[in-house]
């Protein structure tokens, strides 16, 4: 039984004022300082962890070693990225749309993921190391037995750091952005530590150093991620505990009033939990941190033959390169988890003013990295590394083109963000598969032809590859979403009546409707959250009295796949990109 109009009013503008109140400019840096933490606190940890090795004993050698070994075991953990971008982004949608049974699948399923994915990476890169060094120019001496010493190490800490970060995906996603930031910086901090007390320690020998040092930041790394999924199993969703019982109840009355849902006569979307949609959603992603993880270790790959003091250059390049980033990733991180919660609750007309916010907050933030960059020049390179020929490779127009690319990188993490909450993972896919087979791969291959060869011709082809990520994405948002998030009078009117079915069509994704829980209110079965240590989150469907427990199915597999595919191939002839 549907719930009369004039009750439903009072709930619709209270959901109405939340929503306006998530894309103000006050509460989109509240999100985004905490998310901001999140991201830098690895690359700044990381960025000083090179400058405590640049300042040791044998600081060529062993910056050398850490830099080539930590940009393989980047290159795996970067491509399995998909675990993380893709949580986010059904977890906001899932979230924004109280949908809990997808909600707890999911979650559970990315956990497991990403544990396997960990160990079996770490065993494939065992195995193959050999070749590994071999194409990292380490097989030589002096480097030799250093790497072969240090990267059992460096394997260790790959299996957490992917549970680690499936774990803090899902917390941003369920909103809890402080707790992920707490315990990334306090492992950044950590491991920070563990460089400074080891690699200074008159205990340590020179050579096995950075062995010990791999070995510590592999054991912190192992306490936070068990620290993370305890995080993620105790503190459920504020939407969560407000709306759900946080223990099992049998009753319907339990169920919740489906406040902000849909109406039980809404048209139901597709189900967005399904096998098909996730793989698909993965495969995608998956395609797409191979690509630009591969696009980073082709540039280690080139540079490697160069020396080691033209290897030292392009760490530091490297880490400020990532460090600017990922502090504009948090503004991407706002954008994902408010953009997909707002989607998912079919509130369209507030992404034109969260989309202009976070675009501009990213403008600005390169453009002062720019400008800080420039004027800290000097002092950035000393406190990297004081090694002579290094320094004077970082005094070329190389730092010219880090500092120019800088609002360039930022536009392009936000975008990114912005996509990830459309989800638009074909998009992504296409794009950067067209801007690294047609831009940075002649790019770098006209570096590497050059004689001598030189590190700014090599970072030139990166900088390519990101001006085309800006333009592709640029084009999906402004062209091709920007005139659906209109925002008017009578859109918003028909949306709080229910979306439209030519809304879902068009965001078959991104809909997310509640009529779950609506049918659950007017039939008299209530969807019980139940957070359990053991399995997580269980979620049931009340029996009511006299009947059979309801369930709620998709439509069949095949005439999905069928839609799908029709709908695909259409799209490919109207646009340029899926």
């Amino acid at each position: 039984m549907s719930v009369p109009a004039n009750n439903d009013e009072p709930l619709v503008r209270i959901a109405e004022d939340d929503f306006a109140k998530a894309v103000s400019l006050r509460a989109i840096l509240a999100a985004s300082l905490p998310s901001i933490v999140n991201n830098a606190a690895q690359p700044i940890a990381a960025a000083l962890q090179l400058g405590l090795l640049g300042h040791s004993d044998s600081a060529a050698q062993r910056v050398a070693v850490f830099s080539a070994v930590g940009a393989a075991v980047t290159f795996v953990a970067n491509i399995s990225n998909f675990v993380i971008v893709v949580t986010m982004s059904r977890v906001g949608h899932a979230l924004g749309a109280k949908r809990w049974a997808a909600l707890g699948r999911t979650v559970w399923t990315v956990l497991v993921c990403a544990l396997v994915i960990g160990l079996l990476s770490a065993l494939v890169l065992w195995l193959g190391r050999r070749p590994l060094l071999s194409a990292l120019s380490l097989s030589r001496p002096p480097l030799d037995e250093l790497a072969e010493s240090y990267l059992p190490v460096a394997l260790l800490r790959l299996p957490p750091l992917l549970l680690l970060r499936a774990s803090s995906a899902v917390l941003v996603g369920y909103q809890r952005v402080k707790a992920a930031s707490l315990l990334n910086l306090a492992l950044a901090c950590a491991d920070t530590a563990a460089f400074y007390l080891l690699l200074h320690s008159s205990l340590v020998l020179a050579g096995g150093g950075l062995v010990a040092v791999g070995a510590a930041v592999a054991a912190t790394c192992a306490i936070a991620a068990a620290a993370a999924v305890t995080a993620v199993l105790l503190l459920p969703p504020d939407a969560a505990v407000r709306v759900l019982p946080r223990r099992c109840c049998r009753r319907a009355a339990a169920a919740p009033e489906a406040e902000g849902a849909l109406p039980a006569d809404a048209p139901a979307a597709p189900s967005e939990s399904s096998l098909l949609s996730l793989a698909r959603d993965s495969l995608n992603v998956l395609v797409r941190s191979v690509l630009l993880s591969g696009s980073v270790l082709a540039l280690m790959v080139a540079v490697a033959p160069l020396g080691a003091a033209t290897v030292g250059a392009h760490a530091v390049v490297l880490q400020l390169w990532m460090v600017t980033s990922y502090v504009v990733d948090g503004f991407a991180d706002v954008g994902t988890m408010v953009g997909s919660r707002l989607l998912g609750a079919g509130e369209e007309r507030h992404m034109r003013r969260l989309t202009a916010t976070l675009l501009l907050l990213g403008l600005a933030t390169g453009g002062v990295a720019a400008c800080l960059m420039a004027a800290l020049h000097d002092p950035l390179v000393a406190a990297f590394t004081r090694d002579s020929e290094t320094r004077a490779m970082l005094h070329t127009p190389l730092w010219t083109l880090l500092c120019a690319l800088q609002p360039v990188n930022a536009l392009v993490f936000v975008y990114d963000g912005l996509i990830y909450a459309v989800r638009a993972f074909g998009f992504l896919r296409n794009a950067l598969l067209l801007g690294v087979c047609c831009t940075f791969a002649p790019a770098l291959a006209l570096a590497k032809s050059l004689s001598p060869s030189s590190l700014l011709a090599i970072w030139a082809a990166k900088a390519a590859l990101n001006c085309w990520r800006c333009g592709s994405a640029l084009l999906l948002i402004h062209v091709r979403h920007w005139p659906h998030w209109g925002g008017g009078r009578a859109q918003a009117s028909a949306q709080a009546d229910g979306p439209s079915r030519e809304w879902l069509a068009r965001h078959r994704h991104g809909a997310a409707p509640r009529a779950a829980a609506a049918a659950a209110a007017a039939g008299g079965a209530a969807i019980i959250w139940r957070p359990l240590p053991r399995s997580l989150w269980r979620v049931r469907a009340a029996r009511p009295r006299g009947g059979r427990p309801r369930r709620w199915r998709g439509r069949r597999v095949g005439r999905r796949f069928a839609e799908l595919f029709a709908e695909s191939i259409g799209r490919r002839f109207a646009v340029l990109f899926v």
